[in-house]
């Protein structure tokens, strides 16, 4: 019970924030840094808001005044300028008008209770709450946004996934909000910026700047403008994000990126990511860059762009990763048991170092060539499998295998072992 308090606590923060900093034309402080207060009397600070703003939709007129002493004591910067004016005219002698500002101040207390159903786990329940706070303008908005973006510094996918969906469909306007929490370095506090987010992100981290760029990208072409700004950035962390959304977002821009990122990027993560994208995307222009990753100084980027090339599916790359496979380093592996057989030595599940590195290499080279289904790679897979250490059962000798099972059309033949193969090849070439 105690921790559910805590959370609508912490909502009422939120919420009290975002009222503040709308609609000011200046970017306001972080509520903490202006009020020269603990975080704890900031909280209480905004329970008072909250009920001041609860106090206008009931029916009594002492509670109406009595809200606008609130807010008034309360002050800037957790209230702002055209909410203080905006309670004022609760007071005025035109009813029509004092109703109307009355009623608009009701609505917004409601905003803690609607943030509640962003706790959901299912899109209707987060449909519901978004519709009710776009009704109250840009205070609802600005909260909403605010709210989403919080949510990826959750640990669970779904909540990531609602949140970027409801961006999304909120639209542009999300978009500055969105590039603020992507500038801000993992680990880092954010400088407020007057996006409203201030404080209340602790730090930054890299899921919640993946989940930024991703949900920039799927934005379009306001997206595109702010992703375009950080696609050179000097920070690792940044380029990575970058390439990591490119496949949500434009193709062309998108191919145009991870081409670069392919080709010129210093450091190996950014370029295994832009292989990885290339392969999401299956554009076949992408395949000679492709093919000439299969060279990378880096092991993993090599695997990468081989396992790309395998989804491209384009004929074309079949020689280069023929080429690649016979040129790639052969692993060491551990020397057979003496005494036992074939079919009784221990699996070899794991390497290590450099070693390890080759094997991968070669599945994911063998595994791109079985997904092609081109005949010529039969010849150059059985050789392969022919140097594999013959009483040695690997993942690399079950890469072969079943390559070459799928690939002959022996699904159901059961050939296993490298004498095995040897024998019926012979016999096939009789």
């Amino acid at each position: 019970m105690q921790k559910k308090d805590h959370k609508s606590r912490l909502a009422a923060a939120l919420v009290a924030g975002a009222l503040g900093l709308c609609g000011c034309s200046e970017p306001t402080p972080a509520p903490s840094k202006s009020l020269g207060r603990t975080p704890l009397e900031i909280e209480r600070l905004t329970q008072m808001v909250e009920a001041a703003y609860a106090r206008f939709g009931r029916p009594d007129p002492s509670e109406w005044e009595r809200g606008r002493r609130e807010l008034r004591l309360v002050g800037e910067p957790l209230v702002s300028k055209e909410t203080l004016a905006l309670a004022e005219k609760t007071a005025s002698p035109n009813v029509g008008e004092a109703t109307e500002a009355r009623m608009a101040l009701a609505r917004s207390g409601q905003l803690p209770q609607l943030l509640a159903g962003l706790e959901s786990e299912k899109y209707d329940d987060w449909r519901a709450s978004k519709y009710e706070m776009l009704k109250l303008g840009d205070p609802g908005k600005e909260a909403l946004i605010v709210a989403c973006i919080l949510r990826f510094t959750s640990e669970h996918a779904t909540q990531h996934e609602l949140a970027r969906r409801m961006l999304v469909e909120i639209g542009p306007d999300s978009t500055r909000y969105l590039a603020q929490a992507f500038e801000v370095a993992p680990g880092q506090a954010d400088p407020g910026g007057g996006t409203g987010l201030g404080e209340r992100m602790p730090g930054s981290n890299s899921i919640l700047r993946d989940q930024c760029a991703i949900t920039l990208a799927q934005l379009g072409v306001p997206g595109q403008e702010a992703l375009k700004r950080h696609a050179s950035s000097p920070d690792e962390g940044a380029r990575l994000a970058v390439a990591k959304a490119m496949p949500y977002g434009p193709r062309a821009f998108a191919f145009a990126v991870l081409v670069d990122y392919l080709q010129r990027d210093p450091a190996w993560r950014v370029r295994a990511e832009a292989a990885t994208g290339l392969g999401v995307l299956k554009e076949p222009r992408g395949t000679p860059v492709l093919v000439q990753a299969l060279g990378d100084s880096d092991p993993f980027v090599r695997r990468v762009a081989a396992s790309a090339l395998g989804k491209l599916g384009d004929a074309r790359s079949v020689e280069a990763l023929c080429e690649a496979l016979r040129d790639a380093p052969m692993p060491r592996f551990p020397s057979p048991v003496p005494g036992l057989a074939e079919n009784k030595q221990p699996y070899v599940t794991a390497l290590s170092g450099p070693d390890q590195d080759a094997m991968d290499c070669r599945i994911k080279l063998v595994e791109a060539m079985e997904r092609l289904g081109d005949p010529r790679a039969i010849d150059v897979i059985f050789r392969e499998l022919a140097k594999h250490p013959p009483a040695m059962i690997t993942p690399l000798y079950r890469s072969y295998d079943h390559a070459l099972h799928t690939l002959c059309g022996f699904s159901d033949l059961r050939v296993h072992t490298a004498k095995e193969w040897r024998e019926l090849l012979d016999l096939l070439q009789k």
